[in-house]
């Protein structure tokens, strides 16, 4: 039996994009620790940080896109209409790619926004 090399890729994907997203995590859920929540300013401040702004739009990206990965595995075991599995999994790419645009829209909206 010949090994479906998409299958191996899709698998290399999700194990790396968990292994990225484990520093990442908890980089942010250190920051959640030192600055409070309900400090608008501070957290603002801390967005418009250079280094902060890509870190927040690694781990949006990473996480989607591993959410994606993993959703795709689901569809693809438990939907067997063949067009419903297709059109099920563009959406999904489609809904990822578009929450990671918005996500990056907004973390340049406050990064470049005056305080």
């Amino acid at each position: 039996m010949a090994s479906n090399p998409h299958g191996s890729d899709h698998w290399k994907a999700q194990r790396l994009t968990a292994i990225a997203l484990f520093p990442l995590s908890l980089w942010f859920l250190g920051s959640l620790l030192i600055y409070s929540p309900n400090d608008y300013t501070a957290i603002v401040t801390w967005l418009k940080s250079p280094l902060t702004a890509t870190g927040m739009v690694l781990l949006i990206g990473l996480l989607l896109y591993h959410a994606q990965l993993g959703i795709q595995v689901v569809i693809e075991d438990y939907i067997h209409h063949p067009f419903l599995k297709v059109g099920l999994i563009y959406f999904l790419k489609g809904a990822a790619i578009s929450l990671f645009v918005f996500a990056c829209f907004c973390i340049l909206k406050i990064h470049f926004h005056p305080l």
